[in-house]
């Protein structure tokens, strides 16, 4: 080699001049193919010793010259560093005794360089042989997933899975791949052309995706490729000849892509192709090659306009067809496939020629007219779709021809008429799908017998198989009579009876039909066992059984039915064991159960272990270190999603969308920090929207669509800072958007999808300030690493490292960290022990440590802590004692450990100056001076209730039902003095109830339902004198009902029914006034001993109530029969609930004596027959549920006379007739609900008149016409979207034209044709229009102002359509306006006075925009707005309705605003703004996210009436607010308030409306709240209270929500929440 040239090139690259003998020569050499090694065999031969500052050679030596390894010199070699990266590789054949020599650098660091390659070499020295192999890594990470690169055969990573990569080249190294899908992504870049040395490739599919450059030529040598696909994407260039090397494949899809010039010859090459589809390419020309045309193709898809076409395949050809601008061979073609090609047009009749048609599919695109009877000659078809098109008219008889057809789809379609009867000639189908059409009729019968058949249509609208009734002819012998029906013992094959109102047991003689193969009768009454005579019906295939009453056990001779595919046994009373019999037959495929009630197969012993290493999701396993993608979107998935996906770690794509998952999101979610797309929107999930969504920081598109979802969106999610959709419309979330998502670059400026009514969205958030300065960089001086990541000492506040697969000690360089308040760094592998530094964090507020390896004592430095009040260690490996000095920390609120292994405070004996602060009870520490509420219900608590309970002293409300706990009651509970509400129902507790119990002087509600508490009713309960509510029921009590009970004069509610007592009901208690006694009344005589035919009494389903009683619930008793005519002398009962039960026959019409009834609870029963008209009577009626029955007929016009009427829903019932117009005299309803009947007719206009309404649900029955423009006005349908109707059958308000339907023909603006008016290029009619909305063609810009002559317009909804200027004074001439709605626009300019001239206005909306000014004072007086929402901070608004985003400012009319600098004996400060104290009246703060605690000083605004504070995060307790005797309005719910409503809020008896809903409030309701006798709306839901309403509150009361199993609410306008 000539040392010059290698001089000058390593000056080229910067390295200092090297001396000939500087160069350290290393050579390698690569023997004969056939020295015993293997083909593809890897070997890797190190070089260490390498030393820094040293130039070197490498030359690789080819003795043979065969090449490069083995027998096809098909190799490589190459240089590695240590850490992997490539230095230099060499690939293909070396020229015999032609070393390549390779110069490298090796720096002062350590790195190595290429300086210069040469191939031809000095002399060959002699060397000693040595083996090499190219260094192939054992695996390869590809798109984020480890492969094997000698084992793996599959590469799939389709739908989504990839955004924005290229494919490396380094996928050449997977030796065994034969199967490669990497569609329907974002792929850029070129097609690497070591693609070529793949040669196991058989199937490969590329498209679409985004890739550009040319198709590499060495394509051509992946001989065995079966498939290819490069379709949709940007590829450009010639067509490469050497796909003509391909001569196995059969498909080719170069379509949709920038391919130019002509197509080679060397195409026809291809003799295996079928497929050839390459239109698209809008570059190419020429003619397609004569060896192409000569080709047998199925399909040559190609653009006949832009290439000269084949003359075999020429459009004029007699042998060819033409359909959708393309050539088919008639006598060739057996496949089409044309999917989402935006096809139009209709189907052509000539596509009856092509008779060697076996498969067509034209799904998704937009062919209109009906589907050709010619299709009928298409006999050799197996597969047919056309879904989702434009398609009409009946379905032609014809399609029974096809008798091959294995898969019919013609879903989603306009089609109409019925199912022709000759469909029952196609036995083959497996798959028939016609939902989503017009059909009507009846399943052909022959349809529901083919076998095996899945068939899916609209069975509101069709009759469909279940529910037809089967004809079997019934003989005198030979036959069977069940459930009222003959049926043959020897040729009845098929039982349809779901829903078929069936009731009884199953009588033994179902066994004699042994020829039964399909037994369907779900969702009926059936009840008592299944007999073991079903192991008699061999030949059954499918059992569905599911919704009865069936108990006992499953017979183990349901093992015997081995042809048995199908079984649903769900939502039965059915316990015991699944028996293996039954779980070893091989044909089930399909087994639905109630396994939390059953011991299923797979919870047995003998099922098989979940794999090591996987998880089961929903019916599969899949790896937890390999699974990267899971795709089971619309695949009827149920039941909810389990806590081990956490442990799915390399999910990078999760997909669930489209089925019926249910239950709450699981926080593992978090755990899936590589996920880039989640998707599981359209289920039924609910519950709170985990924050540990936020973990998962790679997510792209999270879609949460469509579910139930409640609460507010979490501000974790702002941490989702790569994301580009996210989507939580359709669910019930409330609150704010949280900023940091708003801020989220890639959603946008108006961020995520959501239900702006419900939700604020983005664009209606405040302007954010701007970003304080940045820090400065935190790895100067002054900062500390821990974990890999930096932290400033001074200023680190926050460490949020949970789940984060950090491990090892904890650094006692923590302990530096003096300014960090909260330390959350749960579910990590943290190991070691606590260092005692950590008891220099003084400022720590909460630390979660929780879920770690920690191990050793907890240190005593801990207590030095005493800002703490959160503290989360459990689920370590702590040992020893607690120090004292952490069990006297007297803030510390919460406390969770493993009491377990370590000795807890409360086995801890703290020295005389220590008093313990702290108690643990079920592994949490609670302050004993502080715990006011202990609410533990449904949370799996085991063992018995600890006496250290006693210890809290100040607690209120105890709430520990439907747990496991056992043991008796601790007497300690007699300590708690301060106790309001107890509730223990539904446990195991035993014992008796203990005489301590008298010391709770205070309580007033106690539940000791459903335990295994024995001995007789201590007499001792008559000095517990607050009592209201006693429920003793379902217990082993013995004895005689106490006198002493009748001490509690205050005592509403007695339930003692479901105990062993006996004797007489004493009179003392009888005699109480307002009491309501649940007795067994066959074992003790009820009060005054009087049958149910005494005068003064009445026995109501086994139970004798006094005729004055005005409460009665007995909802969910199992009752049964007939409801009693003598119910009617019940005439000063105000609230009946008889829902859930078994009742049956008529409502009798006596109910029309009830006239004080104001609740009328019947749903979920059997009643049947029509409505009583003298139901009409009822005028008080509120509340009226009758859902989920059998009442049918006409509803009666008389039910108009229930003016009171807020609630009525009468849904899931056979209802006919007409919806009564006199329903719109109930104008106080604001839910109705008819959906689910056989309602006929047009819905009348007169609905128009319930302006209150809210909710409104149509759906599911045979109405017609349009839904009334009254209606569509009604605001709180208008702004809540809550009006629910069939589209299909009924024009709804979205579909409803607001222009004229023939506007004036186009022509000059002026003049338009008279009573017209030109708006936004378009004319409409002055008389006629009503509506303006957003389907109509408005265009961005100013408003004119000619719009105030459309004068019976009575919406205008331009939110959001880009309107700017200033707002027309002229639509103060809209006198007909009941909605106007111009949100999130760009006005600007002063608020119109004009407005207050619309007197008919019923919501307004104007926020988010840039007006000023003053909201019209004459608003405030209008008694029909409900809504009316401005941007406070620069538009005054006066009217108590009004809401705001932000705080209101002063008034800008002419009264002077308030100085800033007025004194503090005229004014207040409250969150950074001044108020006036003399007339600041209105104080609207809701939906700030202000935090902290609500100051006293607010107390100083005398003058308001309205404060409203709702959906902040104000916290603890409620400040003193008497001083506020003006109020009329408080709103504190949607808060994180504590403690109890303070007593003196009954001195502010001027309120109409209370709201402390959504909050943390405890403890009893106070006696003073029943001073405010002039509330109509108090909201107490979705707290801890407890107690009973007041019933002086009563008679005002119209909207009261509450929380029905905690307080006990007896007023008629009562909603449980």
């Amino acid at each position: 080699m000539d040392p010059t040239v290698d001089s000058e090139e390593a000056m080229a690259e910067g390295k200092p001049q090297p001396f000939l003998d500087e160069w350290t020569t290393i050579w390698y050499y690569f023997g004969s193919a056939y020295d015993g090694r293997q083909a593809g065999q890897l070997e890797t031969y190190p070089i260490s010793n390498l030393e820094n500052d040293t130039f070197y050679r490498f030359s690789i030596w080819d003795t043979n010259g065969d090449g490069l390894c083995c027998e096809y010199g098909n190799g490589w070699v190459s240089i590695e560093a240590q850490d992997d990266s490539m230095i230099w590789s060499l690939k293909g054949d070396l020229a015999e005794a032609q070393p390549t020599t390779v110069y490298l650098f090796v720096d002062s660091d350590g790195f190595i360089d290429v300086v210069a390659v040469e191939t031809p070499p000095p002399t060959p020295p002699t060397i000693p042989p040595a083996s090499a192999a190219a260094p192939i890594p054992p695996t390869v990470n590809l798109f984020g997933t480890d492969y094997d690169t000698s084992s793996t055969t599959t590469l799939s990573v389709g739908f989504g899975g990839i955004a924005a990569e290229t494919i490396p080249t380094e996928i050449a190294w997977l030796t065994a791949l034969n199967y490669v899908n990497l569609g329907d992504n974002e792929i850029t870049g070129p097609v690497p052309s070591e693609i070529g040395t793949m040669t196991a490739l058989t199937f490969l599919d590329l498209g679409p995706n985004a890739l550009s450059g040319t198709v590499p030529t060495e394509i051509g040598l992946l001989s065995d490729l079966n498939f290819a696909s490069f379709w949709d994407n940007q590829l450009s260039g010639s067509v490469p000849s050497e796909f003509g090397l391909l001569t196995s494949l059969s498909s080719l899809w170069i379509e949709d892509n920038n391919f130019s010039g002509s197509l080679p010859e060397e195409l026809g090459n291809m003799v295996s192709l079928d497929f050839f589809y390459l239109d698209d390419n809008d570059f190419l020309t020429g003619s397609i090659p004569s060896s192409v045309c000569e080709l047998d193709l199925i399909t040559l898809s190609v653009d006949c306009l832009q290439l000269t076409c084949c003359d075999a395949v020429d459009m004029a050809s007699p042998g060819s067809v033409n359909l959708f601008g393309e050539t088919y061979i008639i006598s060739s073609t057996t496949g089409i496939t044309r999917t989402s090609r935006g096809l139009t047009g209709t189907l052509p009749t000539e596509i009856g020629l092509l008779t060697e048609l076996r498969r067509l599919e034209l799904q998704v695109n937009s062919i209109t007219g009906p589907l050709p009877t010619e299709i009928g000659m298409l006999t050799s078809m197996t597969f047919l779709s056309v879904s989702r098109n434009q398609l009409s008219g009946q379905l032609p008889s014809e399609l029974g021809l096809l008798t091959n057809l294995n898969q019919l789809y013609l879903y989603e379609n306009d089609f109409a008429g019925t199912i022709p009867e000759e469909f029952e000639e196609l036995t083959a189908l497996g798959w028939l799908q016609l939902q989503d059409n017009r059909l009507t009729g009846t399943v052909p019968a022959g349809i529901c017998d083919i076998e095996d058949l899945n068939f899916m249509a609209d069975c509101f609208e069709v009759t469909c198989c279940d529910d037809i009734e089967i004809e079997t002819g019934p003989t005198p012998d030979g036959s069977v009579e069940l459930w009222g029906e003959i049926y043959s013992s020897s040729t009845t094959t098929h039982i349809f009876r779901s829903s078929d109102f069936i009731s009884g047991t199953i009588p033994t003689e179902v066994g004699l039909v042994t020829s039964l193969e399909v037994w369907h009768m779900g969702n009926n009454e059936l009840s008592g066992t299944l007999p073991t005579e079903i192991g008699l019906l061999t030949a059954l295939r499918s059992v569905i059984l599911s919704e009865n009453l069936l108990t006992g056990s499953i017979p183990s001779e349901l093992g015997l039915l081995t042809e048995l595919s199908f079984l649903a046994l769900w939502e039965t009373e059915l316990t015991g064991t699944v028996p293996p019999e039954a779980c070893a037959l091989a044909g089930l495929t399909t087994f639905l159960a109630d396994c939390d009630e059953i011991v299923c197969c797979d919870e047995q012993e003998s099922a098989p272990l979940p794999t090591p290493g996987s998880v089961e999701l929903f019916g599969s396993t899949f790896s937890t270190s390999s699974t990267t993608r899971i795709y089971l979107f619309s695949s009827n998935l149920s039941g909810s999603v389990p806590t081990d996906i956490g442990l799915l770690t390399a999910l990078t794509y999760l997909n669930l969308g489209l089925n019926d998952i249910s239950g709450k999101l699981p926080t593992e979610i978090g755990m899936l920090d590589d996920m880039v797309f989640f998707g599981i929107s359209r289920n039924n999930l609910s519950g709170q929207l985990p924050s540990e969504l936020g973990l998962m920081t790679e997510l792209t598109s999270l879609f949460l669509y469509q579910n139930r979802f409640s609460g507010s969106i979490p501000a974790a999610l702002g941490e989702l800072t790569k994301l580009e959709n996210l989507e939580l419309q359709d669910n019930d979330l409330t609150g704010t958007v949280p900023t940091g998502v708003c801020s989220i670059p890639g959603l946008g400026p108006l961020g995520p999808e959501a239900d702006c009514f419900e939700v604020t969205c983005c664009d209606e958030l405040e302007p954010a300030e701007p970003a304080e300065p940045a820090e400065p960089n935190p790895a100067l001086a002054g900062s500390v690493e821990l974990w890999g990541e930096t932290y400033s000492i001074s200023s680190t506040r926050y460490i949020f490292r949970t789940n984060d697969s950090v491990q090892g000690a904890i650094p006692t360089e923590v302990g530096l960290l003096t300014s960090l308040e909260l330390w959350h760094m749960g579910g990590n592998s943290l190991s070691g022990t606590l260092p005692t530094e950590i008891g220099l964090l003084t400022a720590l507020r909460s630390m979660i440590l929780s879920i770690n390896l920690l191990t050793g004592s907890i240190p005593s430095e801990l207590g030095l802590l005493t800002a703490l009040t959160y503290l989360s260690l459990r689920d370590n490996l702590f040992t020893g004692t607690l120090p004292t000095a952490v069990c006297a920390l007297q803030g510390l609120s919460h406390f969770s450990l493993d009491c377990t292994e370590v000795v807890c405070c409360n086995d801890v004996a703290l020295p005389p100056s220590q008093t313990p602060a702290n108690v643990f009870l079920f592994d949490e520490s609670y302050s004993i001076s502080s715990t006011t509420s202990l609410s533990l219900s449904s949370s799996g608590l085991t063992g018995t209730i600890p006496p250290e309970i006693g210890m809290l002293t100040a607690l209120g409300s105890l709430v520990l039902y439907s747990n496991d706990l056992t043991g008796p009651l601790p007497t300690e509970l007699g300590l708690l003095t301060a106790l309001t509400y107890m509730d223990l129902w539904s446990n195991e507790l035993t014992g008796t109830i203990i005489t301590e119990f008298a010391r709770l002087t205070v309580l007033s509600s106690l539940s000791l339902y459903n335990n295994q508490i024995s001995g007789t009713i201590p007499p001792e309960l008559g000095l517990m004198t607050a009592m209201r509510s006693l429920t003793l029921s379902s217990n082993f009590l013995t004895g005689t009902v106490p006198v002493e009970l009748g001490e509690l004069t205050l005592m509403t509610y007695l339930s003692l029914w479901g105990n062993d007592l006996t004797g007489t009901a004493p009179d003392a208690v009888c005699s109480l006034p307002d009491l309501n006694v649940v007795l067994d009344c066959s074992e003790v005589v009820c009060c005054d001993a009087i049958s149910s035919d005494s005068p003064g009494t009445i026995d109501l389903f086994g139970t004798t109530f006094d005729t004055s009683a005005t409460v009665i619930d007995l909802s969910s008793r199992n009752l049964d029969g007939s409801m009693p005519s003598e119910i009617g002398l019940l005439t000063s009962l105000t609230t009946l609930e008889l829902d859930s039960n078994d009742l049956t026959g008529e409502i009798p019409s006596e109910i029309g004596l009830m006239t004080s009834l104001a609740r009328l609870l019947l749903y979920a029963n059997e009643l049947s027959g029509s409505l009583p008209t003298e139901m009409g009577r009822l005028t008080r009626m509120a509340h009226l549920s009758l859902t989920s029955n059998n009442i049918d007929n006409a509803l009666p016009s008389e039910l108009g006379r229930m003016t009171d009427l807020a609630l009525f829903t009468i849904s899931r019932n056979a209802v006919s007739g007409t919806i009564p117009s006199e329903l719109g005299l109930c104008t106080l309803l604001r839910e109705l609900y008819l959906y689910e009947n056989q309602l006929t007719g047009t819905i009348p206009e007169e609905l128009g008149d319930l302006t209150a309404l809210t909710r409104f649900r149509l759906q599911s029955n045979q109405l017609s016409g349009s839904v009334p423009i009254e209606v569509c006005s009604i605001p709180g349908l208008q702004l809540a979207g809550r009006l629910d109707a069939d589209c299909f059958e009924v024009t709804c308000c979205d579909d409803i034209e607001a222009v004229e339907p023939n506007p004036a023909p186009a022509g000059p603006p002026i003049p338009t044709p008279a009573g017209s008016v030109e708006l936004w290029d378009e004319i409409y009619s002055i008389s006629e229009t009503t509506q303006i909305g957003r389907s109509s063609s408005v265009t961005p810009g100013p408003i004119p102002s000619n719009i105030g002559l459309l004068t019976n317009l009575v919406l205008l909804e331009l939110g959001g359509e880009g309107m700017s200027g200033t707002i027309p004074t002229e639509v103060g001439l809209l006198n007909a306006l009941t909605t106007l709605g111009l949100r999130v626009n760009q006005l600007t300019g002063p608020v119109p006075s004009e407005l207050g001239q619309l007197t008919a206005l019923r919501a307004v909306g104007l926020d988010g925009n840039m007006l000023t000014g003053t909201v019209p004072s004459e608003l405030c007086e209008f008694t029909g707005l409900t809504f009316l929402r401005v941007d406070c901070s620069e538009v005054f608004c006066a009217c108590s309705l009004c809401a705001c985003n932000g705080v209101v400012p002063d008034d800008p009319s002419p009264t002077p605003p308030i100085n800033p600098d007025i004194s503090s004996s005229q004014s207040v400060t409250l969150f950074g703004t001044i108020y006036d104290i003399a007339t600041t009246s209105n104080l609207d703060l809701g939906y700030n996210q202000i935090t902290g605690t609500l100051p006293a000083e607010i107390g100083a605004l005398t003058a308001l009436t309205r404060l409203d504070l709702f959906d902040n995060e104000f916290s603890g307790t409620i400040p003193n607010l008497t001083a506020l005797q003006e109020l009329t309005y408080l709103g504190l719910g949607g808060n994180i308030f504590t403690g109890m409503i303070p007593s003196g809020i009954g001195t502010l008896t001027k309120l109409t409306a209370l709201f402390v809903h959504l909050t943390l409030l405890t403890g009893s309701l106070p006696e003073e709240l029943g001073d405010l006798t002039r509330l109509s709306r108090l909201w107490l839901y979705d707290t801890d209270l407890a107690g009973s309403v007041p019933t002086s509150l009563c008679p005002g009361l119209t909207d009261l929500r509450v929380d029905c199993d905690k307080v006990i609410c007896s007023c008629s306008s009562c909603t449980c929440s």
